[in-house]
């Protein structure tokens, strides 16, 4: 189970008495999906190949406002017909892929590892006003974030006793290059008419950090089965969030912005998202195992936290810069050799 949590304040809309009637961490999302997999290939007893992938979409969060008159809070000139209802709708995608090289310590119960990774980190936020005397009108932004480098990390066996139950804790983490971008557009009342403005983009080509930290118990059913349920923090930070880039462009200018400042491109959010995985492991031959994994996320906005309970192995959370709210089921099967 995921959800996200801990969302920064980005007001956009104020009331008549001057308090925010709509802020970006309000939106609510319902549960999403998407796979994981993994594949352990084992060199030998001490030295093993570990690649797995995970991808969650949807995120889909909204908030509502009825009629009334709503003051605009830096949102690109945009200016919402008065009377207006308002309504404001988030959506992302994260996914992830990884390719380690793992080293058990035969003196202790200690896995290295060193390796590569990838992160995308997608989001759209839009805010759209209806009234009665003009067509919808809104302003929104999408950004995207690329992470790309190494990461360093270990796999420490916590207790042991012989039996069936075993306890282990897991972190890895790297700084990135990120290739962070984001496009704005807008639909704005011109003379009573809903008029498209935009859009204006920018990237910037920066760092950013991502870790991953969890506890996890694994129980052996029997000598081809165990599961596994945990804890994880995922955390990452130097991305851009949507809500953050709303005020950028200047669409009451004539002409229009097209372009923005590119180093405008990337201003840094966070965002937390915590889950369940349930996870099952079986042992097909000596060498090769076959995993399963189902995860259930439930999201908010500014910060996020993946957090796995697995049946096999763990919750996980994590922490990051983003910007929706979005729960998500989940899930995975993979091998190992």
């Amino acid at each position: 189970m995921l959800w996200q949590g801990n969302i920064a304040s980005r007001p956009l809309l104020t009331n008549a008495s001057g308090f925010t009637a709509l802020d970006a961490n309000q939106a609510l999302t319902p549960m999403s999906a998407g796979p994981r997999a993994a594949l352990f290939f084992n060199l030998d007893q001490c030295r093993a190949i570990e690649a797995n992938y995970f991808i969650a979409r949807a995120f889909d969060g909204n908030a509502f406002l009825p009629f009334g008159s709503y003051t605009p809070q830096a949102l690109s000139g945009f200016v919402p017909p008065d009377p207006s209802a308002a309504a404001l709708y988030t959506s992302g995608v994260i996914q992830s892929a990884e390719l380690n090289w793992r080293r058990t310590e035969c003196s202790c119960p200690l896995t290295w590892l060193v390796g590569f990774r990838w992160v995308e980190w997608n989001q759209d936020l839009s805010l759209v006003t209806n009234s009665t005397t003009v067509a919808p009108t809104g302003i929104g932004t999408r950004t995207g974030n690329d992470l790309f480098g190494s990461q360093i990390g270990g796999d420490l066996g916590l207790w042991n006793s012989g039996g069936r139950l075993t306890v282990n804790g897991v972190g890895k983490a790297g700084v990135f290059l990120n290739h962070a971008y984001q496009q704005t557009t807008g639909t704005f009342n011109i003379n009573g008419l809903a008029t498209p403005q935009g859009p204006a983009s920018a990237q910037n080509d920066g760092v950013a950090f991502f870790g991953e930290a969890g506890v996890n118990a694994s129980l052996a059913v029997n000598r081809w089965l165990s599961w596994r349920l945990g804890y994880s923090l995922f955390w990452l930070s130097g991305v851009a969030v949507p809500a953050n880039q709303l005020g950028l462009a200047n669409f009451s200018a004539a002409p229009p912005a097209t372009t923005i400042n590119s180093r405008n491109a990337n201003v840094p959010g966070s965002s937390k998202l915590h889950g369940l995985e349930f996870e099952g492991s079986v042992l097909v031959t000596e060498n090769w195992d076959a995993r399963a994994t189902v995860t259930w996320a439930s999201s908010k906005y500014d910060d996020f936290i993946f957090n796995f309970v697995k049946p096999i192995a763990g919750f996980t959370q994590m922490k990051g810069n983003s910007n929706a709210r979005f729960p998500e089921w989940s899930g995975s099967i993979s091998t190992g050799y």
